[in-house]
């Protein structure tokens, strides 16, 4: 007989048809719940053989003395996250972005978030 059927193990068929995957997100630290949603999928994705670039948007800006500095913190972020994703988006099929954004509906109908409605 056959050996047993391993339900976790990737074909090589199904692995070249699995695109490879930009997650866009916060990591640890401050460890939270989308940082730990994020790590979580990041492993998970890796260990069932998908090919992952991770895009991280809470780095720490360097050099470390411009976190002091509002302005310059923030572009010393941007700019290389920027840089980042745009390197990234370049070499994945698909990019999947951690987000929870509740003002920008709200800002789009003038009306307050209602989870509800």
């Amino acid at each position: 007989m056959s050996e047993a059927h391993d339900a976790n193990a990737v074909s090589p068929i199904m692995a070249e048809a699995v695109p490879a995957v930009c997650i866009v997100g916060p990591m640890p630290p401050p460890s939270g719940g989308m940082a730990n949603q994020c790590e979580q999928l990041v492993r998970l994705l890796r260990r069932d053989g998908v090919k992952v670039e991770l895009v991280c948007n809470n780095a720490r800006p360097y050099p470390p003395w411009v976190g002091s500095v509002p302005v310059v913190r923030a572009a010393c972020r941007l700019f290389p996250y920027l840089a980042q994703l745009w390197l990234s988006a370049g070499r994945v099929e698909v990019v999947h972005v951690l987000a929870a954004c509740r003002t920008i509906p709200c800002k789009m109908t003038r009306r307050p978030w209602n989870p509800r409605a």
